[in-house]
């Protein structure tokens, strides 16, 4: 069955899994100050099946999570009321991402858009995309969002919930991460990394890597992208 396993820092084994109802497909998980949260769409579902359903997202609000399943209660999620007069129902949920005391989830081919989370208010803003996203990101002063299939990251305004800029880099863009004044991205088909200024939304430096860069991951002063089955540290 799906789910959510907790990996001990020191040991590096598997110290706790939760079963969460999940859908097949898995979720995508996210942590911050808001807490953890799991977004997931209750796929494996036809769209004739899905057509009267809304999608939710799943939300663990402690850690504590880990040892006992969260109670299913209304408080325990935030609705996102499906969009009407749609040829397709979102499949999953791309990515999410936790912060500025907000959570942002990205949709699918089918739903371009990114949401905003309130926790407190327990309300989900929505932000159209040009196109499909994939992975997004926190800091800088924006939320960046990933294109695959457009080859370009695209910035939205934390306020304003606008996109802001479009921002071309490599074949491919996939993994987001914001490190060292920098926002770093990988493009998966060319094997680079871009490198942008987000003070003038412009690409800085482009670092050939070489493989398949599907994803990316930083402490906040080192950047990592994942590279086949070895993980390279950039920078």
């Amino acid at each position: 069955r799906d789910a959510i396993g907790r990996i001990d820092g020191k040991t590096a084994a598997l110290a706790k899994a939760v079963y969460e109802e999940l859908s097949c497909g898995g979720p995508v998980i996210g942590a911050g100050k808001a807490g953890l949260w799991i977004a997931d769409a209750g796929g494996c579902h036809s769209p004739a099946q899905g057509a009267s359903r809304n999608q939710y997202l799943n939300v663990a609000r402690r850690l504590s999570v880990f040892d006992d399943p969260p109670p299913e209660t209304a408080a325990d999620r935030i609705w996102i009321p499906r969009q009407r007069n749609q040829a397709h129902d979102l499949q999953y949920y791309s990515d999410l991402a936790v912060g500025n005391d907000a959570v942002w989830v990205t949709g699918d081919n089918f739903e371009q858009v990114v949401w905003r989370l309130d926790p407190r208010r327990r309300t989900a803003a929505r932000t159209a995309l040009p196109g499909a996203p994939l992975e997004v990101a926190i800091g800088a002063g924006g939320i960046w969002v990933t294109a695959l299939l457009d080859d370009r990251v695209w910035r939205v305004d934390p306020v304003t919930r606008r996109v802001v800029a479009a921002i071309p880099v490599g074949s491919g863009s996939a993994g987001v991460a914001v490190a060292g004044g920098s926002v770093w991205v990988t493009n998966a088909i060319d094997g680079t990394v871009t490198r942008i200024d987000p003070r003038t939304n412009e690409v800085r430096d482009t670092i050939d890597v070489g493989g398949y860069l599907p994803a990316i991951a930083t402490d906040g002063s080192d950047v990592w992208v994942f590279q086949g089955e070895q993980i390279v540290n950039i920078g």
